[in-house]
């Protein structure tokens, strides 16, 4: 992979001088190059980069694996974000600072809880 610079634009938001990591080979099976959206807390992710724009606010909705295309969404900013939707607190941690965290408090397969201590869900 190569760090580079461009101008990203997103609609019709442009973002110039934009860094991104260019993923130039995959091995085990042949791909073309593609770029890399970091969603993190780090300098060089897209809401650090974009903190202007998009007010550092983004929603991320995983699609469910039973999902036709199997796609989610990507909404940026403060306005038109969704009205009714389930969210996870983030937390952080300090000794890992650019990365996101929940506080796990169960585990289901199916609708059976998963007896657990709590001690290792911590």
């Amino acid at each position: 992979a190569t760090l580079v610079q461009d101008s990203l634009r997103l609609a019709t938001d442009v973002i110039p001088s934009y860094s991104f990591g260019s993923i130039n080979a995959i091995s085990g099976f042949s791909i073309p190059a593609q770029g890399l959206l970091g969603l993190g807390r780090g300098p060089l992710s897209l809401l650090s980069q974009t903190g202007s724009l998009y007010s550092g606010v983004f929603s991320y909705c995983l699609p469910s694996f039973k999902s036709y295309y199997f796609s989610g969404s990507l909404k940026l900013g403060p306005v038109g974000q969704p009205k009714s939707i389930r969210t996870t607190p983030l937390l952080r941690n300090p000794r890992r600072p650019s990365l996101y965290f929940v506080n796990l408090t169960g585990i289901t397969v199916g609708k059976v809880n998963v007896p657990f201590p709590k001690e290792l869900l911590a």
